[in-house]
């Protein structure tokens, strides 16, 4: 985990999917024109690999996943979390 986010308050979400490689630079796109940032690292690396499935042919599909952190530093936040269901 990111050092930035170790005394905020913090909650997460994780989203799981399956992607065809000709999708990815889409998603990546979408994302960084989001609010969301993605980690420096994880940029770089999905840039990277991006590059080499661009030019693989016939695309392959690729279990994915984005774990969004939901932040905030403020001192006077106040959450209540619903207990799960179950």
């Amino acid at each position: 985990m990111d050092r930035r986010l170790q005394n905020v308050l913090q909650h997460m979400i994780t989203f799981q999917f399956i992607i065809e490689t000709d999708s990815v630079g889409r998603l990546l796109a979408q994302i960084e024109a989001s609010p969301l940032t993605l980690f420096s690292e994880s940029s770089t690396e999905l840039k990277l690999r991006l590059e080499d499935w661009e030019t693989k042919r016939p695309t392959i599909e690729l279990n994915g996943s984005l774990v969004v952190y939901i932040v905030n530093d403020g001192p006077d936040v106040e959450v209540d979390v619903p207990a799960v269901p179950g």
